[in-house]
């Protein structure tokens, strides 16, 4: 009997499989190619069990043959050439810096203060990852400038147009980092702040800003015919993701309503979770190790757990049009805390009380932000409203934060208990959806 889930599922559950037994379970390429010739004699010459299975087994072979084949520690020589790519912040006593050479990206410790963009020759000593043992981090123990920095990039003019035309170092920082994806300015306290609120997703760029992007680029291009009114989107939407260094996040985002935009060309609306589902698999198709990135676990956790709150929710809204507003602000709040929280708490052992305040605060506000960002841009009255703006922002958020508990520390939470937590959620969710299925039936 064919199994009921969606194939996009399964395919997704055999590959995420495959990955996880690769340590176990190294196929070579002709193993592959075996397993799939077994299926498709399988699909042709025996029933659906036995169809299946090779199915699984060749998607299994797949994930973990990717993954063996994908190198997890950088071949680094003793003295490696690298390029200083951001500028990451500074601790007490080093520089924290992204850096990408021959052998991958890494994140770099250093004594002295580097240039970003520049060619170094470098001496690096690995430590030990804190989070997932695929991203790489290490000190730099001596270096030798090879090549100074380029011409800047659109990324940094964009930068430094805004404070040309007067916007503040702490206001044109927290636009480089929402709009632009760069954090190297973004203010220490702001950071404290927005991570007290529970809402650091804020300043990353994710799913909630190419979203409002989407948006936006919808509501000005509807004079378009549909075809050429998606196709244009998706193109200034990867556009926009390789203007903000294409980072993971903004790529996954971007993949996500990149699909949504092509079904819609097609005529063809695709549910909204068979999307994630799709992206999900594309994502690992091309990068298997995102399958141990916090990022990745925890971006798509969210969303999943906010579309699968969706229909519950939509069966108790309130026909008052704010009211309704506020309630799906909250809801979707809740879902997404309650789906990345088991995570977070296994990671970082911290919790905060406020991430809802965080939400009803910041997130409407957002549209708003980005829109004035675009605007600042243009000219000095622009820039001069967004200076505005965002200063009673920040001074909004001091008072929210002001006299708030710290973040909540959480000791002894393990991964088994986070496996026990999606376990009981996701069954409350189905009975949850048939009972609603029932009741609309009745």
């Amino acid at each position: 009997m064919r199994t009921p889930i969606l194939l996009i599922y399964r395919l997704l559950a055999y590959l995420s499989s495959g990955i996880l037994l690769s340590s176990y379970f190294e196929p070579t390429f002709y193993f592959v190619l075996l397993c799939c010739c077994s299926y498709v004699v399988a699909c042709y010459y025996t029933n659906a069990l036995v169809e299946e299975v090779t199915l699984a087994l060749f998607w299994v072979a797949v994930g973990a043959f990717l993954m063996s084949a994908t190198p997890t520690k950088p071949q680094w020589n003793g003295l490696s050439l690298i390029e200083v790519t951001s500028y990451e912040g500074q601790s007490p006593k080093r520089y924290r810096f992204q850096a990408k050479g021959a052998a991958g990206n890494i994140v770099i410790y250093s004594k002295d203060s580097l240039e970003t963009g520049a060619l170094y020759a470098a001496k690096l000593r690995f430590m030990e990852a804190k989070y997932t043992e695929y991203i790489e981090r290490a000190f730099l123990e001596d270096y030798l400038l090879v090549e100074p920095a380029r011409q800047p990039s659109l990324r940094q003019r964009l930068i430094q147009r805004w404070a040309d035309l007067g916007i503040k170092k702490k206001e044109s920082g927290f636009l480089a980092a929402v709009l632009l994806g760069d954090r190297s300015q973004l203010d220490e306290d702001l950071k404290s702040q927005f991570k007290l609120l529970g809402a650091t997703h804020v300043l990353a760029i994710s799913g909630l800003h190419v979203g409002i992007i989407y948006a936006l680029l919808s509501a000005l291009l509807f004079w378009l015919p549909q075809p050429y009114r998606s196709g244009f989107i998706v193109l200034l939407l990867w556009g926009y993701a390789a203007l903000t260094g294409l980072s993971p996040s903004v790529v996954r985002a971007t993949l996500i309503f990149s699909l949504y935009a092509l079904s819609l060309l097609l005529r063809r609306p695709q549910q909204k979770l068979h999307l994630i589902a799709v992206s999900a698999f594309m994502s690992l198709l091309l990068q298997p190790t995102l399958l141990f990135n916090l990022s990745f676990l925890m971006s798509y956790t969210a969303v999943t757990f906010i579309v699968l709150s969706l229909k519950p929710l939509k069966a108790f809204e309130p026909k008052n049009r704010l009211l309704r507003y506020l309630y799906y602000l909250i809801g979707v709040s809740l879902a997404a805390q309650l789906g990345v929280s088991p995570i977070s708490l296994v990671v970082f052992q911290q919790f905060s009380y406020w991430f809802l305040i965080g939400s009803l605060l910041l997130i409407p506000l957002m549209p708003g932000v980005l829109l004035l960002g675009i605007f600042a841009l243009i000219g000095e009255w622009g820039a001069t409203a967004c200076q505005h703006l965002l200063s009673l922002l920040f001074k909004g958020i001091v008072w929210t934060t002001t006299g708030l508990h710290p973040l909540v520390e959480v000791n002894g939470f393990e991964k088994r208990d986070t496996l026990w937590v999606y376990l009981a959620v996701l069954l409350l969710m189905y009975f949850a959806h048939k009972a609603l299925d029932q009741r609309r039936s009745d």
